[in-house]
C-alpha cells in the first residue's frame, strides 16, 4: 500500500514537472519570437521603416501570450519593458553601423512581419 502511495505521489509529481517545463518552454519561446521582434523593428525603424503598424500587431501578440500564460501585471510590465529596450537598443546599433544586416535585409524581414 505504501509503495501504491508512492508511485501515486510520484506520479502526479511529475506530471506538475513535466507541466512546469513546458510553460517554461513556452514562455521562453515566446520571449525568442519577442526578441526577435525587438531586433527586426528595431534595425528597420533605423532604416527609414514606420513601425506603427508592426508595433501594433506585436502588441496584440503579446497580449495573447501574456494571458495564455497567466502573467501578472508586473510581469507584462517587465516584458514590455524588456522589448522596448531591446527596440531601441537593434535600432542604435543599425543606425551606428554596429549591425550584421544590410537595411535592404533588414527591410525584407520587417516586410515579412
Amino acid at each position: 500500500m505504501k509503495t501504491l502511495a508512492l508511485i501515486t505521489i510520484l506520479s502526479v509529481f511529475s506530471m506538475g514537472l513535466t507541466s512546469m517545463a513546458q510553460a517554461n518552454s513556452k514562455e521562453s519561446y515566446y520571449t525568442n519570437k519577442m526578441a526577435n521582434y525587438a531586433t527586426i523593428i528595431g534595425r528597420a525603424t533605423a532604416c527609414g521603416s514606420d513601425p506603427t503598424k508592426e508595433l501594433k500587431k506585436v502588441g496584440v501578440w503579446m497580449d495573447q501570450w501574456f494571458d495564455e500564460l497567466n502573467l501578472s501585471q508586473k510581469m507584462r510590465a517587465t516584458y514590455l519593458n524588456i522589448f522596448m529596450e531591446g527596440t531601441k537598443h537593434h535600432l542604435l546599433q543599425q543606425k551606428s553601423g554596429n549591425s550584421p544586416d544590410t537595411c535592404k535585409s533588414v527591410q525584407k524581414a520587417f516586410r515579412s512581419l
